[in-house]
């Protein structure tokens, strides 16, 4: 069996990828030396079978792959305990990693995952652990060309749109597939004639064989059909992937160009057919790192495009979409915020009125009180002084955020987040809070994460950004004077 020169196609593709630690665009392997750039080492993903030995072999022992990389390995192995050989077969690759002088983490898994789809969160979770802990700013793995066809296939038995057509991305965040990354094809058949070439001690999992998982049966029965009926069909299937990644990337592009940081403009929305907007939905989500599934997508294009400030749609992630003014924005949806999850605090915080005897001592014997109050997850410290005004007003030690005189039968005050039928006497009238605020053009969402306060009746007496409400000028008896500090708790 000849076997290609992996290690040139390795260290030439990741030479010219961000991942490299040569400049953009270089087409040759750098030289290694002295003189090579240096980065922090690599996690490799090490199962012991064949893909992933190859791919350590590669960045350990051939200096090409190792000087365009920049750094060298760690190697990586987590036990699913899902077979009953793993355990030696974890010993035995850490005996490997002690031969060829190459640092070694294992784990063993308590309970053996349920799934294949739960084995590789909990893996990939695992590799970032210690990825984490060794400084390490990439994880490698040793997914190739062959993987690629059968994730394209088996996405395409299951209805995946253009996004899923992209199949393994070579890169997503510090995970880089350098197989991935070469231009010429890598498969199975290249890394077994490198494996045979190099005498590497590959252990091969017997499960791969047996038709107990669909993507065994899609590797071993489905795909040589699939070429003996349609020649070139694996070819095609790589080629489908690159077109679609291609073609996902130009409309990203587009989406980006149309689409402000701020907001999608109203004016634009009303304007754009449906296709564009379920791209610029698509795109809004993508910049939050969600994918919309067809369902939530649909649910928003059923709103009326025109619809009015305020009208909006729950999505899945805990995102909203709503009309805002001018812009469509797509955002959190705040459904923790409103429940009042502010880490702790209290959702409401009360005020007292000054005690009798400080009213006998006059405003000077007043002194200062506070607390900490979440506002639709918010934790605002509030520091106030109430004192009975017998004469001049004893200033604040910091100027207040508010200052009320008020009767002694409104206390106790309460400082708490606005709920939906409040209502405030502003100089035209009395309104409801959120009218107010809508024409001050505060966001709907915005409302549940600012905060009122009210009187042991329930009447608003101030609002965020609306100031004090207006009030009755004639207070029987001596008023109590309320200074109110608010900043957000550190």
């Amino acid at each position: 069996m000849t076997s290609r020169d992996l290690g040139a196609d390795v260290a030439r593709a990741l030479a010219r990828s961000s991942d490299g630690a040569g400049p953009q665009g270089i087409r040759e392997p750098p030289e290694a030396g002295p003189g090579a750039p240096s980065r922090g080492p690599i996690l490799v993903a090490w199962s012991g079978g064949l893909d992933s030995t190859v791919l350590l072999d590669l960045v350990l022992h051939d200096e090409r792959v190792r000087a365009a990389a920049g750094g060298g390995p760690i190697a990586a192995h987590l036990d699913h305990a899902m077979r009953p050989d793993s355990a030696e077969a974890a010993r035995a690759l850490a005996a490997t990693a002690a031969e060829w002088g190459v640092e070694f983490h294992g784990h063993r898994l308590e309970t053996p995952p349920a799934s294949e789809a739960e084995a590789r969160h909990l893996r990939y979770a695992w590799l970032s652990e210690v990825a984490d802990a060794v400084g390490a700013d990439r994880i490698w793995t040793a997914h190739h060309a062959d993987d690629q066809v059968e994730t394209v296939l088996f996405r395409i038995l299951r209805g995946t749109g253009v996004q899923g057509l992209v199949g393994i991305p070579a890169r997503r965040d510090r995970i880089v597939r350098p197989f991935l990354l070469v231009d010429e094809p890598v498969g199975r058949t290249d890394l077994a004639a490198h494996a045979a070439a190099h005498g590497l001690p590959v252990r091969a999992d017997p499960t791969n064989e047996q038709p107990i998982a669909t993507r065994n049966r899609l590797r071993n029965e489905v795909l040589p059909l699939l070429n003996d009926v349609v020649p070139g069909a694996r070819d095609a299937l790589l080629r489908l992937a690159r077109n679609a990644e291609r073609g996902a990337a130009e409309l990203d592009a587009l989406v980006d160009r149309l689409l402000p940081p701020d907001g999608i403009p109203a004016e634009l929305w009303a304007r754009a057919d449906e296709p564009l907007r379920r791209a610029l939905l698509r795109g809004a989500a993508r910049r939050m790192g969600v994918a919309l599934s067809e369902a939530a997508t649909a649910a928003a294009m059923d709103l009326p495009p025109d619809a009015q400030s305020g009208r909006g749609v729950d999505l899945p992630s805990d995102l909203r979409l709503e009309r805002e003014f001018d812009r469509w924005r797509l955002r959190r949806s705040g459904a923790l915020a409103r429940a009042g999850a502010g880490g702790g605090a209290p959702n409401q915080l009360e005020i007292p009125a000054p005690s009798a005897s400080a009213r006998a001592g006059a405003s000077a014997s007043a002194g200062a009180d506070g607390g900490v109050v979440d506002v639709g997850g918010r934790a605002l410290r509030a520091t106030w002084r109430a004192e009975w005004r017998t004469g001049g007003a004893r200033p604040a030690d910091s100027p207040p955020d508010l200052s009320l005189d008020l009767p002694s039968a409104a206390f106790p005050l309460t400082l708490r987040a606005w709920r939906e039928g409040d209502r405030i006497t502003l100089d035209f009238g009395t309104t409801a809070v959120a009218k107010a605020w809508a024409e001050a053009r505060v966001p709907r969402l915005e409302r549940y994460r600012r905060w009122v306060l009210v009187d042991r009746g329930g009447a608003v007496l101030a609002a965020e950004g609306l100031g004090p409400a207006r009030s009755d000028d004639t207070i029987e008896g001596p008023p109590i004077r309320l200074h109110l500090r608010l900043d957000l708790d550190a």
